[in-house]
């Protein structure tokens, strides 16, 4: 997405939806748009779970409930720095992310 990342708008709204997440609270999590109050594990789940299935999944590699825990929230953090590089390249900076380096090779 860095060729076309959108409006700055996009990631400012990325950015609050993951902090929602952390921090648990009401949200509309169903298609009837009812809304449910979760606690932040309940909410870090719903909004990043599917990624840390996918990527445990690609390793085959199995949790228990608090590295799954601690799983979602460095998926949360990366998903922040990821947004903020987004959203400079939406204000025009296209500059490489200098914090990139310190992900480990797979």
């Amino acid at each position: 997405m860095e060729d076309e990342p959108g409006p700055p708008s996009v990631w400012d709204k990325v950015l609050r939806a993951n902090k929602q997440a952390r921090e648990g609270g009401t949200f509309k999590v169903s298609a009837l748009a009812i809304p449910q109050t979760l606690s932040p594990e309940a909410a870090m789940e719903q909004r990043f779970g599917p990624f840390a299935d996918l990527l445990l999944g690609k390793y085959r590699l199995e949790t228990d409930e608090l590295s799954r825990l601690r799983l979602l929230l460095a998926l949360k953090e990366a998903g922040d720095q990821v947004t903020e590089k987004l959203k400079r390249n939406a204000g025009g900076d296209y500059r490489p992310d200098p914090e990139a380096e310190r992900f480990p090779s797979v």
